[in-house]
């Protein structure tokens, strides 16, 4: 079940870093970074 959630997780981070560096909004991306480094943790 861990896997499933990491692979959603994942999949949820791609698509908004995608978005975050179409909008150039670097503070989504910190703030998507750190929830990333707080999962894998």
């Amino acid at each position: 079940m861990r896997s499933f959630w990491g692979l959603m997780s994942a999949y949820w981070l791609s698509e908004s870093w995608r978005e975050a560096w179409e909008k150039r909004d670097f503070t989504k991306g910190l703030v998507l970074a750190a929830g990333f480094l707080e999962l894998a943790s």
